[in-house]
């Protein structure tokens, strides 16, 4: 009988097919190079409206010398089986890397997942937005986010197709104040009653910000 150790060897040496398992991670353009190098041993993902995607994902690998930059910012698809039979899909970034233990044979890694819109929390700034309306704003914002790092531009995109200008007219005065961008964008959609959610893969329609290559996921509002 094959005990636990060789399961998780097997999968993680690429001899078990990924997709055959109930949940399982797929790295999209480069699974090639990375699926077989990591197996997915527990996920903790929780993901909801307005809250976005928050979790932590265990993994196993034969090998110990995986460096976390080359994952950091990756784009990340969890896909399980529900309790229905149906498909679902979770895509996430990476957003920090955690080298566990090792048996001498297999390194666990803790990735921790989140949205394009948490990674946001990372950056504070100040400033004045000027007879600009909630669109303007938030279409600044997002725009900058992807023109200060291709990698992020490539993993998500934003959809605000869903708003309706005459809905929200310019406003005079707009005020970010010592606070990080996600927290002013989360201000910003209570204040407006706007809600917002991430969807697996690219929004439909036109896309303000979009790339030529498909994206992990998409905010949309």
């Amino acid at each position: 009988m094959t005990n636990l150790n060789d399961t998780l060897r097997n999968f993680a040496s690429g001899a078990v097919d990924w997709n055959k398992r109930p949940v399982a991670l797929h790295f999209g353009a480069t699974q090639a190079a990375l699926g077989h190098l990591l197996a997915l041993q527990h996920a903790s993902v929780q993901e909801g409206l307005m809250t976005g995607i928050h979790g932590r994902l265990t993994c196993v690998s034969t090998r110990r010398d995986l460096p976390p930059g080359v994952l950091l910012g990756m784009p990340v698809s969890i896909r399980l089986i529900t309790d229905r039979g149906q498909p679902h899909t979770v895509n996430a970034i990476i957003s920090d890397v955690q080298i566990g233990q090792s048996d001498g044979e297999l390194c666990v890694y803790q990735l921790t997942v989140c949205d394009a819109l948490s990674l946001m929390d990372k950056r504070t700034n100040s400033r004045v937005f000027r007879k600009r309306s909630v669109i303007d704003v938030l279409a600044t914002l997002f725009n900058e986010w992807q023109q200060r790092s291709p990698a992020l531009a490539r993993a998500f995109e934003f959809d605000l197709s869903g708003l309706r200008a005459d809905r929200y007219p310019p406003r005079e005065l707009t005020r970010q104040v010592n606070e990080s961008d996600a927290h002013f964008v989360r201000r910003l959609l209570r204040r407006e009653g706007i809600t917002v959610f991430a969807k697996a893969g690219p929004a439909k329609g036109e896309r303000p910000f979009a790339g030529r290559r498909a994206r992990a996921h998409a905010r949309v509002l």
